[in-house]
Protein backbone atom coordinates (compact mmCIF):
# COMPACT_ATOMS: atom_id res chain seq x y z
CA UNK A 1 0.00 0.00 0.00
CA UNK A 2 1.36 3.47 -0.63
CA UNK A 3 2.93 5.36 2.11
CA UNK A 4 0.17 7.20 4.09
CA UNK A 5 0.03 10.50 5.84
CA UNK A 6 -1.46 12.38 8.58
CA UNK A 7 -2.42 15.76 8.03
CA UNK A 8 -4.40 18.09 10.78
CA UNK A 9 -7.38 20.58 10.22
CA UNK A 10 -9.39 22.41 11.90
CA UNK A 11 -12.29 20.76 13.62
CA UNK A 12 -15.11 21.83 11.84
CA UNK A 13 -17.60 20.25 14.58
CA UNK A 14 -16.05 22.04 17.81
CA UNK A 15 -18.59 24.87 19.43
CA UNK A 16 -17.82 28.07 17.72
CA UNK A 17 -16.08 29.12 21.40
CA UNK A 18 -13.56 26.02 20.59
CA UNK A 19 -10.96 25.54 18.56
CA UNK A 20 -9.41 21.78 17.88
CA UNK A 21 -7.97 19.86 15.45
CA UNK A 22 -9.33 16.85 13.68
CA UNK A 23 -6.89 14.08 11.84
CA UNK A 24 -7.41 13.44 8.36
CA UNK A 25 -5.44 9.97 6.41
CA UNK A 26 -4.35 10.04 3.03
CA UNK A 27 -1.51 8.99 0.07
CA UNK A 28 0.56 11.70 -1.70
CA UNK A 29 -1.96 11.81 -4.58
CA UNK A 30 -5.20 12.49 -2.92
CA UNK A 31 -2.86 15.04 -0.41
CA UNK A 32 -1.94 17.02 -3.19
CA UNK A 33 -5.36 16.99 -5.29
CA UNK A 34 -7.14 18.83 -1.45
CA UNK A 35 -3.45 21.20 -1.61
CA UNK A 36 -5.29 22.29 -5.50
CA UNK A 37 -8.67 22.70 -4.16
CA UNK A 38 -7.44 25.23 -1.76
CA UNK A 39 -5.03 27.12 -4.25
CA UNK A 40 -8.29 27.33 -6.68
CA UNK A 41 -10.11 28.60 -3.43
CA UNK A 42 -7.04 31.52 -2.63
CA UNK A 43 -3.16 30.74 -4.57
CA UNK A 44 -1.35 31.94 -1.23
CA UNK A 45 -3.40 29.09 1.26
CA UNK A 46 -0.54 28.47 3.57
CA UNK A 47 -1.76 24.71 3.69
CA UNK A 48 -1.74 23.77 0.22
CA UNK A 49 1.74 25.65 -0.06
CA UNK A 50 2.97 23.91 3.19
CA UNK A 51 1.46 20.02 1.25
CA UNK A 52 3.26 21.24 -1.81
CA UNK A 53 6.77 22.19 -0.59
CA UNK A 54 7.04 18.49 1.54
CA UNK A 55 6.46 16.74 -1.87
CA UNK A 56 8.77 19.05 -3.03
CA UNK A 57 11.11 17.75 -0.27
CA UNK A 58 11.20 19.97 2.80
CA UNK A 59 9.86 17.99 5.60
CA UNK A 60 9.79 20.57 7.58
CA UNK A 61 6.95 22.55 6.36
CA UNK A 62 4.43 23.65 8.68
CA UNK A 63 0.44 25.54 8.86
CA UNK A 64 -1.09 26.76 11.77
CA UNK A 65 -3.60 24.78 12.60
CA UNK A 66 -5.82 25.34 15.84
CA UNK A 67 -3.61 28.23 16.79
CA UNK A 68 -0.57 25.97 16.60
CA UNK A 69 1.98 26.04 14.10
CA UNK A 70 2.65 21.81 13.49
CA UNK A 71 4.30 19.98 10.74
CA UNK A 72 1.93 19.45 7.69
CA UNK A 73 1.80 16.03 7.57
CA UNK A 74 3.13 12.76 9.73
CA UNK A 75 4.07 9.15 7.68
CA UNK A 76 2.06 6.89 9.23
CA UNK A 77 1.61 2.70 8.65
CA UNK A 78 -1.35 1.65 7.03
CA UNK A 79 -1.53 -1.85 10.14
CA UNK A 80 -5.11 -3.09 8.38
CA UNK A 81 -7.22 -2.20 5.69
CA UNK A 82 -11.09 -3.55 4.27
CA UNK A 83 -13.35 -2.64 2.16
CA UNK A 84 -17.33 -3.06 2.44
CA UNK A 85 -20.37 -2.36 -0.10
CA UNK A 86 -23.28 -0.92 2.36
CA UNK A 87 -26.80 -1.05 0.55
CA UNK A 88 -29.68 1.46 1.19
CA UNK A 89 -29.54 2.74 4.48
CA UNK A 90 -31.20 5.19 6.79
CA UNK A 91 -29.70 6.44 9.92
CA UNK A 92 -29.58 9.01 12.83
CA UNK A 93 -26.52 11.67 12.91
CA UNK A 94 -26.31 13.66 16.00
CA UNK A 95 -24.74 17.03 15.68
CA UNK A 96 -22.05 18.33 18.63
CA UNK A 97 -25.39 19.61 20.27
CA UNK A 98 -27.17 16.63 19.91
CA UNK A 99 -29.66 17.73 17.38
CA UNK A 100 -31.03 15.29 14.93
CA UNK A 101 -30.27 14.44 11.51
CA UNK A 102 -32.21 11.62 9.46
CA UNK A 103 -29.92 10.61 6.95
CA UNK A 104 -30.13 8.11 4.42
CA UNK A 105 -28.47 6.83 1.24
CA UNK A 106 -29.14 4.01 -1.41
CA UNK A 107 -25.57 2.25 -1.50
CA UNK A 108 -22.08 3.42 -0.30
CA UNK A 109 -18.56 1.50 -1.29
CA UNK A 110 -16.52 2.36 2.08
CA UNK A 111 -13.00 2.09 2.31
CA UNK A 112 -11.53 1.63 5.95
CA UNK A 113 -7.41 1.65 7.58
CA UNK A 114 -6.22 1.41 10.79
CA UNK A 115 -3.16 3.55 11.47
CA UNK A 116 -1.11 3.72 14.70
CA UNK A 117 -0.88 7.71 15.66
CA UNK A 118 0.54 9.68 18.72
CA UNK A 119 0.33 6.28 20.98
CA UNK A 120 -3.04 5.23 19.73
CA UNK A 121 -5.22 3.38 16.90
CA UNK A 122 -6.88 4.97 15.16
CA UNK A 123 -9.65 3.30 12.30
CA UNK A 124 -10.39 5.90 9.21
CA UNK A 125 -12.54 6.00 6.70
CA UNK A 126 -13.01 7.09 3.21
CA UNK A 127 -16.47 6.48 1.47
CA UNK A 128 -18.08 6.77 -2.24
CA UNK A 129 -21.84 7.36 -1.54
CA UNK A 130 -24.74 7.39 -3.65
CA UNK A 131 -28.11 9.73 -3.15
CA UNK A 132 -26.64 11.06 -0.08
CA UNK A 133 -29.61 12.93 1.62
CA UNK A 134 -31.13 14.46 4.93
CA UNK A 135 -34.23 14.71 6.04
CA UNK A 136 -36.06 18.72 6.44
CA UNK A 137 -38.40 19.79 9.28
CA UNK A 138 -41.24 19.32 6.85
CA UNK A 139 -40.46 15.68 6.41
CA UNK A 140 -39.08 16.18 2.71
CA UNK A 141 -35.67 14.80 1.75
CA UNK A 142 -32.76 17.19 0.28
CA UNK A 143 -29.96 15.55 -1.23
CA UNK A 144 -26.46 16.95 -0.21
CA UNK A 145 -25.16 19.43 -2.58
CA UNK A 146 -22.07 21.39 -2.82
CA UNK A 147 -22.34 23.81 0.07
CA UNK A 148 -20.64 22.19 3.15
CA UNK A 149 -19.85 23.39 6.62
CA UNK A 150 -17.00 21.48 7.21
CA UNK A 151 -13.71 21.11 5.48
CA UNK A 152 -15.40 21.50 2.06
CA UNK A 153 -11.60 20.68 0.57
CA UNK A 154 -11.70 16.72 1.55
CA UNK A 155 -15.14 16.60 -0.18
CA UNK A 156 -16.48 15.84 -3.49
CA UNK A 157 -20.13 15.61 -4.60
CA UNK A 158 -21.15 15.24 -8.18
CA UNK A 159 -24.45 15.59 -9.72
CA UNK A 160 -25.23 12.74 -13.30
CA UNK A 161 -27.38 13.61 -15.79
CA UNK A 162 -29.73 10.95 -14.40
CA UNK A 163 -30.76 12.29 -11.04
CA UNK A 164 -28.72 10.52 -8.74
CA UNK A 165 -25.62 11.93 -7.08
CA UNK A 166 -22.48 10.76 -5.54
CA UNK A 167 -20.72 12.26 -2.57
CA UNK A 168 -17.03 11.34 -1.42
CA UNK A 169 -14.33 12.47 0.89
CA UNK A 170 -11.21 12.60 -0.85
CA UNK A 171 -9.06 11.82 2.74
CA UNK A 172 -9.84 9.40 5.22
CA UNK A 173 -11.82 10.99 8.24
CA UNK A 174 -10.89 9.42 11.68
CA UNK A 175 -13.83 7.77 13.30
CA UNK A 176 -12.87 5.56 16.08
CA UNK A 177 -10.04 5.52 18.80
CA UNK A 178 -8.82 2.37 21.06
CA UNK A 179 -5.63 1.59 22.83
CA UNK A 180 -5.45 -1.51 21.32
CA UNK A 181 -5.27 -2.41 17.54
CA UNK A 182 -7.18 -5.62 17.92
CA UNK A 183 -10.77 -4.00 18.65
CA UNK A 184 -10.50 -1.85 15.92
CA UNK A 185 -9.25 -4.20 13.04
CA UNK A 186 -12.02 -7.03 14.18
CA UNK A 187 -14.67 -4.49 13.27
CA UNK A 188 -13.29 -3.49 9.90
CA UNK A 189 -15.44 -6.22 8.00
CA UNK A 190 -18.35 -6.08 9.78
CA UNK A 191 -20.88 -3.55 8.51
CA UNK A 192 -22.63 -3.15 11.28
CA UNK A 193 -19.40 -1.70 12.75
CA UNK A 194 -19.02 1.35 10.26
CA UNK A 195 -18.66 4.41 11.47
CA UNK A 196 -19.90 7.87 9.34
CA UNK A 197 -20.55 10.37 12.14
CA UNK A 198 -17.38 12.13 11.62
CA UNK A 199 -18.10 12.34 8.30
CA UNK A 200 -21.17 13.77 8.56
CA UNK A 201 -19.86 16.75 10.51
CA UNK A 202 -17.73 17.66 7.46
CA UNK A 203 -21.57 18.38 6.06
CA UNK A 204 -22.96 20.08 9.05
CA UNK A 205 -20.24 21.11 10.84
CA UNK A 206 -21.68 22.60 14.16
CA UNK A 207 -24.82 23.06 12.66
Amino acid sequence: MNVHYVLKLWEPAAPAFCSFSKVYVGDKQNLLRVAEVLAEESSDNPTARALREYFAGNRSAKHNIAYQKIPILSPVQVLASSSIHLPEQTWEHLNIWGFPYMMRFSSAEVSQIVIRYEGSYHRCVRARISDLGYEGIRGEWNEIGNSFWGNACILEAEHHPDGHTTFENILYVQEDEAADKTSLTQRLNDPQSVILNRLCDEIFADG
